[in-house]
């Protein structure tokens, strides 16, 4: 956002976060960080499918269905996807994979969250 500003790609304010993120050489930046953010992401799904694979083992059968975890696993990494999707395609730039990209990352986020 400070780049956008000092460079006058954008007005201060509130603008969209996509808006901050469309010319060089912030794109580069929010790409970059999306990326990283995609990443970790992908690191706490993974961690969130072993503990709960643990518990299950643990605890039994009966209590969560193994379908659901995996299920839930899956959804999370298209999340991860959607959102490496979106870092990459800028909005000004390629519209639908951009918005591809945003739609993934939040139907598989919120049926992620909502399977956990």
């Amino acid at each position: 956002y400070t780049i956008s500003v000092q460079w006058e790609h954008v007005v201060p304010g509130f603008p969209y976060i996509s808006e901050t993120g469309t010319l060089s050489p912030e794109s580069c930046i929010f790409a970059q960080f999306l990326n990283i953010a995609a990443l970790l992401l992908a690191c706490c799904v993974y961690i969130r499918h072993r503990q709960v694979s643990q518990w299950q083992l643990e605890r039994g059968n009966d209590l969560v269905n193994k379908k659901i975890v995996t299920m839930s696993a899956w959804c999370g990494a298209l999340a991860c996807f959607g959102l490496d999707i979106l870092a990459n395609f800028q909005e000004a730039r390629v519209v639908a994979a951009h918005m591809i990209g945003a739609m993934t990352c939040f139907t598989a986020g919120t049926v992620y969250f909502c399977l956990q």
